[in-house]
């Protein structure tokens, strides 16, 4: 199958890898805090389900006097990578999309940097540009950061390149405080957009676009469930009744909410009621007491209790991250309605007996066993998922 090409560019630091990471879903492009990249060399990124490549180039920067004389590092190292492809007679070798990265956490863009990138990428007027606008983490500045760059381009429209879209994105989730989760956004539509930009005869039929951007969806919810886990784990640590925990119930509230938004389920919707069903079955409710008595009925264990109830509160989070996903799936996929409030409670109830007994029980075998406490986290999602995958969710 032919495969269209994208050419990632933007300043070193501007999360170039990170977001390729994100659509990958691997640690396959070098990531790190110096203060020159990591990537150095062009790097040719491709997977069977993604239907295009994704070219990494160097770091791109204002450039130097020499390199106004001898051209742009990135542009020359991928004119090579062209002419080498074309050599070898492979006709799927052109740049078809150009992904311009711009730090959405600078609060400003400079036009000599739009000036530089028309500059260095003048051999590919034509080609569609994606404006992505990394690291949109505050929500209120990303209609500014949209008008930013969108005006910078303005101002060097006589150049003849213009905008075909502009999309914010956050390529890692993280947590912004105990009652708010930030997830990974923006990706999807990303490649939506990406193929629907493709040259007739390299884009991908939309029903692999959707399994692509389902699968996304999902990894998503996992990894936004994981890092809740993580959360909740601290916080059970505290010698404070879980049940009664307000903290914890922070952390549930975000994350559920927070699926929600990755399966595009709106919580203002009043029919959608099934996101206070949800909650409500953490902990406070059904999971709760499960993962409560799990712990209970395993006799003689040798771990602090500290620990155990560090091992509670993480089930907790991590079976409800886990059942929310799947609740939201069958409701963005239009298998349930928003306010199906009686299929919630059976698979709240369905999910939260037998697994998670069996998910407690594998999580203390391994820690008596000499897992580090460090891998509590971990620990806990690899027995909530891997055990959901090996008992299908009916």
């Amino acid at each position: 199958m032919k495969k269209g090409n994208v050419l990632v560019i933007g300043n070193s630091g501007v999360g170039k890898s990170t977001l390729i990471n994100a659509i990958f879903k691997e640690n396959i492009a070098v990531t790190g805090w110096g203060l020159k990249g990591n990537t150095q060399e062009l790097t040719i990124h491709e997977s069977e389900t993604l239907p295009f490549r994704i070219i990494d180039s160097k770091g791109f920067e204002p450039a130097s006097p020499m390199e106004l004389l001898t051209g742009n590092k990135a542009v020359k190292a991928v004119k090579k990578w062209s002419a080498e492809c074309a050599k070898l007679e492979k006709d799927d070798h052109g740049i078809n999309i150009i992904w311009f990265c711009v730090d959405g956490g600078t609060s400003k863009l400079f036009p000599k940097y739009i000036e530089d990138f028309c500059k260095a990428t003048s051999i590919w007027k034509s080609v569609p540009v994606i404006a992505v606008i990394t690291k949109s983490t505050v929500e209120s500045q990303i209609q500014d950061n949209i008008q930013m760059v969108r005006d910078a381009f303005a101002k060097v429209k006589k150049d003849g390149r213009s905008l075909a879209k502009i999309i914010p994105v956050v390529a890692k989730p993280f947590i912004y405080n105990e009652n708010a989760i930030v997830p990974e956004f923006g990706l999807e539509e990303l490649i939506e957009a990406t193929n629907q930009l493709m040259p007739k005869g390299l884009e991908a039929a939309q029903k692999d676009i959707a399994s692509f951007t389902l699968n996304l969806k999902r990894i998503h919810a996992r990894s936004l469930t994981m890092i809740a886990t993580a959360s909740a784990v601290t916080v059970g640590a505290v010698p404070l009744p879980i049940p009664d925990n307000g903290v914890l119930i922070g952390i549930e509230t975000a994350m559920v909410n927070q699926i929600a938004k990755i399966y595009e389920v709106s919580n203002k919707d009043k029919k959608n009621s099934i996101t206070k069903t949800i909650i409500e079955a953490g902990t406070v409710g059904v999971i709760a007491k499960t993962a409560i008595k799990a712990i209970k009925a395993i006799p003689g264990i040798a771990i602090a209790a500290s620990v155990l109830d560090a091992i509670v509160a993480g089930v907790i989070v991590a079976s409800l991250g886990g059942v929310t996903a799947h609740i939201y799936e069958k409701v963005y996929l239009g298998e349930i309605r928003k306010d199906d409030t009686d299929f919630v409670k059976k698979i709240l109830e369905n999910q939260s007996s037998a697994k998670i007994f069996e998910a407690v029980n594998h999580i203390v075998d391994k820690l008596s066993k000499g897992a580090a406490i460090k891998e509590l986290p971990s620990l806990i999602i690899e027995a909530i998922y891997n055990l959901g995958e090996k008992k299908q969710l009916k």
